[in-house]
């Protein structure tokens, strides 16, 4: 169990760190407007970003890689595709951090002329995150056995996609 528990921790800081560095450079091409059976019911308008469905790309691969068994139980609230000024890009990461070709002309189709932010995006994906030792050590996480095939999991990728744009529009983002 301590070994999930810390993929998933250090999924989650990459993710953070990729969630902080997009909203620097998010544009309305980046945002888009879910309708029909994909909308939130309870929402008048509900949007994905480019780092909704990146980030839950990133957690995905990564359970999915480490742990074999939990290969196709891993969901989420987006789908892999979003569509950026009018052509849908299907978010695929390479499998292993050394093949980072694959994720990098990805990011490319997306954010075109900003080569910098590709490649600072590529290396958080396919780097080790390193743990904030005021929050946890490895050491920390409980170690009991768990029966994977009982498992599944469910991503929302950026909860409240609203404040996440309208902070990003206003510049009123603070990185923690």
């Amino acid at each position: 169990m301590s070994k999930l528990l810390a993929t998933i921790c250090n999924s989650v800081e990459r993710a953070s760190c990729v969630a902080v560095e997009l909203k620097k450079f998010l544009c309305s091409s980046m945002i888009e407007t879910k309708d029909g059976k994909v909308k939130n019911v309870h929402a008048n308008t509900d949007f994905k970003t480019f780092a909704d469905v990146l980030i839950q790309q990133i957690v995905t691969r990564d359970i999915e890689r480490s742990f074999q068994q939990l290969k196709g139980r891993v969901f989420g609230e987006e789908s892999d595709k979003i569509n950026i000024n009018g052509v849908n890009i299907h978010v695929s990461l390479a499998s292993s951090d050394d093949e980072t070709s694959q994720t990098s002309e990805m990011l490319s189709s997306v954010l075109e002329s900003n080569s910098q932010l590709v490649s600072q995006l590529t290396n958080i994906i396919h780097r080790q995150a390193q743990f904030h030792q005021e929050c946890w050590q490895p050491n920390d996480f409980p170690n009991f056995e768990l029966d994977l095939s009982d498992v599944a999991f469910w991503i929302d990728p950026i909860d409240c996609t609203n404040q996440y744009i309208l902070a990003a529009i206003e510049g009123t983002f603070q990185s923690i």
